[in-house]
C-alpha cells in the first residue's frame, strides 16, 4: 500500500517568520509570548504570541490579512517545490478555528470561511475548490490526518495543508469569559499553572506519496461527547484516539510525545489521565505552548512541524515553563532539552466540544540523509 511522507514545510509565529528561525529560538529556550493590550468593555493585559509587525508588513494585502497571510505562505511553498494545484491530483486543505474574524468589523463578507475558500482557490487556481477543516484546535492535526488518507488512498498525489489562526479582541474576549487565560506565559503542567497563553501563527506543509525523511504513520480523532469547552474528566476520549491512530500505524511505543499541554487544570490532568490508561506515562513528553502560544487551529501543524525539526536534529525539546509537577499522576516530561535519537513520535491535539485527535510520524529508515 502507498506510503505517505511529510514534504517541504514551513512557518511563521511569534519566534519568527521562517521554520528555521522559530526552531533556532526554541532551541535557545526563547519565548515569543510578550505582554499585549486587549479592549473589550475594559482593558485585559495578558502575554500573547503575536506576529511581529516586521512579518506583517512584508505581507502582499490582496484582501483580509488572514486571507493574505495564508494565500503568500501558501504560494511561497508551491514555488519552493515547484508544484501547481491547478493539477487534479493536487489538493488544499486549510485548517482554521476562526479564520479572517477580524473583517467581521470591515467587511462582513470576507468573514465568513467558504469566502477564504473561494479566494485562495481563485488566486492559486486550485482545480479543486479547497477542503475546509474547522473543528477548533484538533483542526491541524486533522488536516494532517485527512492529507495522509487522501495520499494513502491514493485520491489525491500531493496534499497542500495550510493552518491559521490570529489573534483578536473577540478570541481574546472569549478565552477570557471561560476565565482560562494565565496573567504571565503558561506553564503547561506546573503545579502553578494558571491557564493558556493565545497565540498566532501560520504553518504549510506538503503530504505526498514522494519519499522523505519523515512518514506520516496515521492517525485518528474521537470526540468525548462530554461538554461544550471541557474535556471528559477521566481522559477516555483522548486515550480512544490515540489507541485509534496507534492501531492504525501499527505503532505501540514511542520515543516522545508532543502533547497538547494548554496549561490549564483540565486539559493538562485530563491528558496525564488519558497518557496512564495507554501505559505512556514513563514516555518523554512536552508540550510548546510555552514557547509561542496556543496557536488554535494552527497548533496541530505548526507543532508537528517543530516533532519533525526534532526528529531530524534528535533533540527533545524541554516544556519552557515547567518546574514542579501538577498533576495527580506522574509524567515524564522534559524540564531540560535532551540529546536523544527519536524515530517514532506521537502528538495529540484536544479542543473544544470534547474533540481529540492524534498523528503518528516516524523517522524514514531507509532515507539517506545528506
Amino acid at each position: 500500500m502507498t506510503k505517505v511522507y511529510l514534504g517541504k514545510y514551513d512557518a511563521m509565529c511569534a519566534l519568527g517568520s521562517t521554520i528555521q528561525e522559530i526552531y533556532e529560538n526554541m532551541k535557545a529556550n526563547r519565548t515569543g509570548l510578550k505582554n499585549h493590550q486587549f479592549t473589550f468593555g475594559e482593558g485585559f493585559n495578558f502575554p500573547f504570541g503575536k506576529f511581529e509587525n516586521s512579518n506583517l508588513t512584508a505581507i502582499n494585502k490582496k484582501s483580509s490579512l488572514f486571507n493574505s497571510i495564508c494565500l503568500q505562505n501558501i504560494q511561497h511553498l508551491l514555488d519552493a517545490e515547484n508544484i501547481n494545484l491547478d493539477n487534479p491530483d493536487h489538493l488544499l486543505i486549510l485548517a482554521t478555528t476562526k479564520g479572517s474574524i477580524t473583517s467581521l468589523s470591515q467587511n462582513k463578507a470576507e468573514a465568513n470561511l467558504s469566502h477564504t475558500l473561494s479566494f485562495l482557490q481563485k488566486e492559486l487556481n486550485c482545480y479543486h475548490q479547497p477542503l475546509l477543516i474547522s473543528n477548533a484546535c484538533v483542526s491541524g492535526v486533522s488536516a494532517l490526518n485527512y492529507a495522509h488518507d487522501f495520499v494513502k488512498t491514493e485520491r489525491y498525489k500531493k496534499v497542500l495543508v495550510c493552518a491559521a489562526d490570529l489573534i483578536s479582541d473577540f478570541v481574546v474576549s472569549g478565552f477570557n469569559t471561560f476565565q482560562a487565560l494565565s496573567e504571565y506565559a503558561c506553564t503547561p503542567y506546573d503545579e502553578n499553572r494558571s491557564g493558556v497563553s493565545l497565540g498566532e501563527a501560520v504553518a504549510v506543509a506538503l503530504v505526498s506519496n514522494e519519499e522523505s525523511e519523515i512518514e506520516i504513520m496515521g492517525g485518528a480523532s474521537s470526540n468525548d461527547a462530554n461538554h461544550i469547552s471541557g474535556p471528559s474528566r477521566d481522559g477516555s476520549g483522548l486515550a480512544l484516539a490515540v489507541s485509534k491512530a496507534m492501531k492504525a500505524a501499527q505503532i505501540s511505543d514511542f520515543d516522545l510525545i508532543n502533547a497538547h499541554g494548554t496549561a490549564t487544570n483540565f486539559n493538562d490532568e485530563m491528558e496525564c489521565k488519558a497518557f496512564h490508561l495507554l501505559d505512556l506515562q514513563d514516555t518523554p513528553l512536552n508540550s510548546l505552548k510555552g514557547y509561542f502560544g496556543h496557536t488554535l487551529g494552527a497548533a496541530g501543524l505548526l507543532e508537528s512541524i517543530i516533532c519533525t525539526e526534532m526528529m531530524k536534529s534528535e533533540l527533545a525539546l524541554k516544556s519552557l515553563g515547567f518546574k514542579t509537577l501538577g498533576l495527580t499522576q506522574n509524567l515524564s516530561i522534559l524540564q531540560e532539552n535532551k540529546k536523544i535519537p527519536i524515530n517514532k513520535v506521537l502528538k495529540t491535539a484536544s479542543g473544544f466540544g470534547g474533540c481529540n485527535a492524534a498523528i503518528i510520524f516516524k523517522k524514514n529508515e531507509e532515507w539517506n540523509c545528506i
